[in-house]
């Protein structure tokens, strides 16, 4: 399961994002994209993934695209990092949490898969989505 919500960001059009204070920058991995994704932060599944059209995404056993899959998930449901980047078939490979379990996913191969949710979107995405709400209010506090 997840929360589904729309227009988060894409990987066409991902949400910018900023590294968190203190954290390591991952060793590249080779064919990989740049790794977006933080240890202790959230994500959630591209919606307009081009390879899958909006399927969900596999979470594995263990971080290589053979592993035993042990759950997938759908277009827009969010994550926590659990630990990683693991290098694996051209790919970073992420340990996440989702509503308890908890496997490897990775985060993108030509496209990114899944994007980082930042504090500062989720400011925007808050207030954006109280004014979709409540289109009569001119101002409100978060």
């Amino acid at each position: 399961g997840g929360i589904f919500f729309i227009g988060r960001g894409s990987a066409l059009n991902p949400v910018s994002t900023e590294a968190a204070v203190g954290a390591s920058t991952p060793a590249p991995c080779p064919g990989a994209l740049p790794s977006r994704l933080v240890v202790g932060g959230r994500g959630f599944v591209n919606e307009d993934d081009p390879q899958s059209h909006g399927t969900p995404r596999n979470v594995n056993l263990r971080a290589l695209a053979n592993a035993t899959k042990i759950g997938s998930l759908q277009p827009g449901a969010d994550f926590t990092v659990v630990s990683g980047p693991v290098c694996a078939n051209g790919m970073n490979w992420y340990q996440v949490n989702v509503e308890g379990q908890v496997g490897w996913l990775s985060e993108g191969s030509t496209w990114y898969f899944v994007t980082p949710i930042s504090i500062d979107y989720a400011v925007h995405f808050r207030a954006t989505f109280f004014m979709l709400l409540q289109p009569h209010r001119k101002s409100f506090i978060i």
